[in-house]
């Protein structure tokens, strides 16, 4: 089950307080920015299934978007996207 790599968070996908997780992005620069932001090294994280949480993000890092109906009886909806280039700089030191 998915978990945030930020140091000392407890969000997991199976809470129930709308906590998105987001997957580190390809752009080497940007990704080098989250790792940092973890405080820890690449060795210490897999890339490929690692994850940080909407709570480390400021709210002008998000934009909403709308969906695109995979069917005609299904309407679009409008969903919160991560702005591309965003970097996680809020609550980055939890406490135990």
């Amino acid at each position: 089950m998915p978990a945030c790599c930020i140091i000392n968070c407890i969000s997991r996908t199976d809470n129930a307080h709308k906590i998105k997780l987001f997957r580190f992005p390809k752009d080497k620069s940007i990704r080098q920015q989250w790792i940092k932001a973890c405080r820890r090294n690449e060795k210490e994280i897999k890339i490929n299934s690692a994850r940080i949480c909407s709570l480390h993000f400021a709210n002008e890092c998000f934009e909403m978007k709308w969906t695109m109906p995979r069917s005609t009886n299904v309407s679009a909806t409008e969903i919160c996207r991560l702005k591309k280039n965003s970097v996680p700089t809020m609550q980055l030191h939890v406490e135990k």
